[in-house]
């Protein structure tokens, strides 16, 4: 996410907390839990935003009635106005907090409380701590590309940096990103950066990523990639730390992979793994359907092998993707492309395409085929 006009940063840092009840001490305690969603958003002049929200439950048990008042301060002090929700649909409270734009870097203290009175509900209060950075002319936004894989698949997850400073570069480029539970980086990582003089860290199979000592030019952008991969069902949000640089703090950025089986699991290898300049390798391409129950069709994919590495020749090209219709393998011995075209996957079962390949080059010939695409058959 890009900086915009001169506002400041404001990122979620820690927003779990108990509200204490006002109610007798028999009586049953109240326990709200108030986030800030974990992520960063730009404070664009004249208007500064954020999402609160704030969960009501008593014992284990939502509570659907009453309202939350939402009240940002500096001290003593009122930081905006106070905002209510009275919805509480299954005891969640959410509002849109509008702090004034003249709002100064510093940490800001937000209550909440619920007022149950209405309802023969027990009223409850708590606070969170709400941060508001300096402002950066470097934005910092992440994505993974694409966004949605089947289990075991590969996406690159992309780190976008922006300096909108017109006459001024940054230097001392620096973020660390811990992967969410069930995510991790792919073997091989292919990691790459073009941020001047960048040091990046992600070893194959790990689970932490690392840009130090960057540097970028005034009114430019880099970008730093790895490819990851995760074989657990489900939505794995990953929030960064906050990039940091000689602009000062641009917080945080977000992004979520989703994990599908909908969505065939697409894997490759070589056997073997290593061989001697001249040598031959099998690249097989391994699509898994195994945990779908929909057949997909018009199986696609192209493969561009890197600098070094060629199709052989024979080339043994072959494939048994070949449910609904017969799949074909194009690779032309002496060329750098393999790709699938047609063909098909049975429900709960597996494909894969073969194709013999050659190095003519000497070193780590990292290979990252193109997105698998397919319909429903």
């Amino acid at each position: 996410m890009s900086q915009q006009g001169c506002g400041n940063w404001i990122t979620g840092i820690v927003l779990a907390l108990t509200l204490a009840s006002a109610a007798p001490a028999d009586a049953q305690a109240l326990t709200t839990v108030t986030t800030v969603a974990p992520q960063s958003t730009i404070f664009s002049a004249p208007v500064k935003n954020v999402t609160l929200t704030a969960t009501v439950t008593q014992g284990v048990f939502p509570v659907g009635c009453g309202a939350v008042t939402f009240q940002v301060k500096a001290g003593m002090t009122n930081v905006g106005g106070a905002v209510t929700d009275t919805t509480l649909a299954v005891g969640v409270a959410t509002v849109s907090y509008t702090l004034p734009a003249a709002t100064a870097p510093g940490t800001y203290t937000i209550e909440a409380s619920y007022d149950g009175s209405g309802c023969d509900e027990e009223s409850s209060f708590g606070t969170a701590i709400l941060t508001v950075f300096p402002d950066s002319d470097v934005g910092f936004s992440k994505a993974f590309l694409p966004d949605t894989i089947g289990p075991g698949s590969t996406t690159t997850l992309s780190f976008g940096i922006v300096n909108k400073d017109p006459v001024t570069p940054v230097t001392d480029l620096a973020f660390t990103d811990t992967l969410p539970a069930g995510v991790t980086i792919a073997t091989p990582a292919s990691a790459s950066t073009d941020c001047t003089n960048g040091v990046l860290s992600a070893p194959d199979g790990g689970t932490t990523i690392s840009l130090t000592g960057g540097g970028l030019g005034a009114n430019s952008a880099c970008s730093v990639t790895v490819n990851v991969t995760s074989s657990t069902v489900g939505a794995h949000l990953n929030v960064s730390g906050a990039l940091t640089s000689s602009d000062g703090n641009s917080g945080a950025a977000m992004a979520t992979l989703t994990v599908d089986t909908a969505r065939p699991a697409f894997s490759k290898s070589f056997a073997p793994s290593s061989i001697a300049l001249g040598g031959r390798s099998a690249l097989t391409f391994t699509i898994d359907n195994s945990l779908n129950s929909e057949s997909l069709a018009n199986l696609v994919f192209t493969d561009n092998l890197p600098i070094g590495m060629e199709v052989a020749d024979p080339a043994n090209a072959s494939t048994d993707c070949n449910f609904f219709s017969t799949g074909v393998v194009t690779a032309v011995p002496g060329t750098s492309v393999v790709s699938l075209g047609g063909g098909g996957v049975a429900a709960m079962s597996t494909c894969s395409a073969t194709v013999d390949v050659i190095a003519r080059g000497s070193g780590m010939l990292d290979n990252v085929t193109g997105e698998l695409t397919f319909t429903i058959a």
